[in-house]
């Protein structure tokens, strides 16, 4: 099914939008994940670094595989700055359910556990 000019501008209006928007996520908190659906517009989250304690509880849940998902979620849960309200938050998370997970990766350059290490061996 083809765009409408109409519908195509809408969309590029949204995308001007969310960029502005992470922008001024990013000037608040520094350094942010932003992860969306493959498509980029379904869904998106937006996660700040976490503080010390938030690390902390995520580390230690995380090393256990069977608890993994939970510390996933729970890490969300505690730095999403997108969407802004829990409420709206948790909505997605009931119609999208494996987005934590979908955010793994982000959350490890969150916490700086994907540092790149050398040295002589």
């Amino acid at each position: 099914m083809a765009s409408t000019p109409e519908q195509i501008e809408a969309v590029k209006s949204k995308d001007e939008t969310f960029t502005q928007l992470v922008e001024s996520l990013e000037a608040a908190h520094g350094r942010i994940g932003v992860v969306t659906h493959p498509d980029g517009r379904t869904w998106r989250v937006v996660m700040r670094k976490p503080k010390r304690a938030e690390y902390k509880m995520f580390r230690a849940n995380s090393n256990n595989a069977q608890r993994v998902a939970d510390a996933q979620e729970t890490f969300l849960l505690q730095t999403c700055v997108y969407p802004a309200s829990r409420a709206e938050l948790d909505v997605l998370l009931d119609e999208w359910p494996g987005i934590p997970e979908a955010c793994g990766r982000t959350i490890l350059d969150l916490c700086g556990m994907t540092g790149v290490e050398s040295g002589k061996g």
